[in-house]
């Protein structure tokens, strides 16, 4: 089973769509798109920093709990790869 993104998985959870999303942090519905597909191939989305303090503020978490998200997804796919 593909795991989702952590993008897509806090957009979620903020019950927001890819398109409200976009329009919160400024950049177009193809690059939240984007930046979901990079993530569930367990690559960093290519974020500017202030892209992702808007994409904080707009899911509700703290720009410094940021890592801890990409943490937990490498503990679990390294899991899964062995």
């Amino acid at each position: 089973m593909r795991k989702k993104s952590i993008v897509k998985q806090l957009r979620e959870d903020a019950n927001l769509t890819q398109s409200q999303l976009a329009v919160a942090i400024g950049v177009a519905t193809t690059t939240i798109s984007r930046w979901e597909q990079l993530g569930n191939k367990g690559t960093e989305p290519a974020m500017t920093a202030s892209e992702w303090m808007r994409f904080c503020r707009a899911v509700g978490i703290q720009w410094s709990d940021v890592p801890k998200y990409f943490i937990y997804q490498t503990s679990e796919l390294l899991e899964h790869a062995s």
